[in-house]
């Protein structure tokens, strides 16, 4: 993340007036330079719990290295993907991740402990299934990629057979019967060449 410049000489000046016992982690002083946007929302989060401005940068400081915020799904996902690509340059891959990789892996580590199922590509999903990943996490959520569509299809179908029929008819008030029997594909043939699918 970029750091605000009227924000950079705030964050340093709380940094250098750490005792020399509190700063004991470079990488931790370093993420606190790169990270004014999320620092700032912890700040304002650390006030409305009543903390005193002049205790946030040391309450920060601590809370960065606690057990709490190394077990937040996200950082602890990201941490794992991460890992797994120190590993593999370590053993002599070349290619690092793209941005679009990056990307998608942000994403999937926010969403993963919270949806029941996702479809991702067939990348991420290799770099779910790596060994050392997929012994630190416990999540039920089901994951497809394009090598496995007929079991994301079977899924879908599964779902929409178990879709109780109280909550049909809710669709159906809200939304027309007409919603529930859209059509999901085109058709051939010039008298359906007109049809729209919305």
């Amino acid at each position: 993340m970029c750091i605000r410049d009227s924000s950079y000489p705030d964050c340093l000046r709380h940094i250098i007036r750490f005792s020399a016992q509190q700063i004991h982690d470079n990488n931790l002083c370093q993420f606190l330079l790169e990270s004014m946007d999320p620092i700032q929302l912890i700040h304002s989060i650390f006030r409305e719990e009543g903390i005193a401005t002049n205790d946030l940068w040391l309450n920060i400081w601590q809370y960065l290295q606690s057990e709490s915020f190394r077990q937040i799904p996200f950082i602890k996902l990201y941490a794992l993907f991460y890992a797994s690509f120190a590993r593999k340059a370590g053993s002599g891959q070349k290619k690092p991740p793209d941005r679009g990789m990056t990307n998608d892996l942000n994403i999937l580590s926010l969403l993963l402990p919270y949806c029941n199922a996702m479809f991702i590509d067939n990348q991420c999903r290799g770099c779910l299934e790596e060994k050392d990943v997929q012994e630190h996490i416990d999540y039920p959520t089901r994951v497809f990629s394009l090598t496995s569509k007929e079991d994301f299809l079977a899924y879908l179908e599964q779902l929409e057979a178990e879709f109780p029929p109280k909550y049909r008819k809710k669709v159906e008030e809200l939304y027309g019967k007409e919603w529930i029997s859209t059509p999901t594909q085109l058709y051939k043939g010039e008298e359906s060449s007109k049809e729209q699918i919305y």
